[in-house]
């Protein structure tokens, strides 16, 4: 359970890191673009903050069925492993469609403490997560298939990776942008 912990002490911790970059940019920046077809920095953290959440309800429904879960074994590794080598070799994937049409403005502020309390559940979660479960699939994700816990850590600290660039790229060009 510690490692489980651990992870998710990682995840936060990289999440806090990133708001403290939102110092340096203005309310007009949230919502550039260098081109219409990417997302801007408001629309990647609603896609990320949306995929945690969205993580969390999954977890919480599929807890109470733990009676009937699976044994996470070696095809759970092998998903993992692909699906952490995906997102971080960039390789594009098409967002799930509950995910994939983040809105084009938001209240920033709303956002990030919605972010906070995504992750203050998840840490509950984690709180109260059985041990003797810690082997079984719990995670169905749409691409790879099922996860246990840690490995559901790892997609989420993975994914945070993949799109944190992204911000710091839009923070970058509209600050350049500004000068």
């Amino acid at each position: 359970m510690n490692k489980v912990k651990l992870k998710f002490e990682k995840l936060e911790l990289t999440r806090i890191n990133l708001t403290s970059l939102f110092n340096s940019i203005d309310k007009q920046g949230l919502t550039f673009k260098s081109n219409p077809e990417k997302w801007s920095i408001i629309q990647i953290c609603f896609h990320v903050i949306k995929s945690e959440q969205l993580t969390i309800i999954v977890l919480n429904k599929n807890l109470k069925l733990k009676d009937n879960l699976k044994k996470s074994g070696f095809l759970g590794i092998i998903r993992d492993h692909s699906l952490s080598f995906a997102l971080k070799a960039k390789i594009k994937f098409k967002a799930p469609a509950i995910v994939a049409n983040p809105p084009e403005t938001y209240d920033f502020q709303e956002l990030m403490k919605k972010w906070e309390t995504i992750r203050i559940s998840l840490k509950n979660y984690i709180e109260v997560f059985p041990e003797q479960y810690l082997n079984k699939e719990i995670y169905n994700y749409p691409i790879a298939g099922w996860l246990n816990l840690s490995q559901t850590l790892n997609f989420l600290q993975n994914h945070f990776d993949h799109h944190k660039p992204q911000i710091e790229k839009r923070i970058k060009e509209y600050n350049i942008l500004k000068q």
